[in-house]
């Protein structure tokens, strides 16, 4: 049985997850559930029907957050689409600008530890760079300083 999920309206193949996070808008926010998620949108599920705006932030419970817009919804699920970037909140901004320094210093095993245990892969462009280890060292470092610089 595949963590996937196959649709060919999709630009990219959504994996099951189950984690949480916060849908932000204006004064409100929202906890919710991520059923599924990609590099380009993902479905939560609320604990009753609530009225989203079209725009907000989504926010995973390790800190990264995403631009997103409400796409559809069918009760308490939603969908939505991703910017494609994560912007993260100080203490995990800066905690990335580290690691990135890091994965420029050293070898990749510490790194990936290290962004295993403070819940980067959040991010799953992230951990899909990270998966890819030696071979995506290159582009790892680009995501995280992309990631952490603004906060810098």
């Amino acid at each position: 049985m595949s963590n996937t999920v196959l649709d060919t309206k999709r630009i990219a193949i959504r994996e099951a997850v189950l984690k949480s996070a916060q849908i932000i808008f204006a004064q409100s926010v929202v906890d919710c559930l991520v059923l599924n998620v990609s590099e380009t949108g993902a479905k939560v599920r609320t604990a009753s029907v609530v009225p989203i705006p079209r725009q907000v932030t989504l926010r995973f419970r390790g800190g990264a957050s995403f631009l997103a817009v409400r796409r559809w919804t069918r009760g308490p699920e939603i969908g939505f689409s991703l910017a494609l970037t994560a912007t993260l909140d100080d203490g995990p901004a800066e905690l990335a600008w580290g690691i990135y320094e890091y994965v420029r210093a050293t070898t990749i095993e510490e790194p990936l530890r290290l962004m295993r245990e403070y819940r980067f892969f959040d991010d799953i462009a992230l951990e899909a760079a990270a998966e890819a280890a030696e071979a995506g060292l290159r582009r790892l470092e680009t995501m995280l300083r992309a990631r952490a610089a603004p906060r810098r």
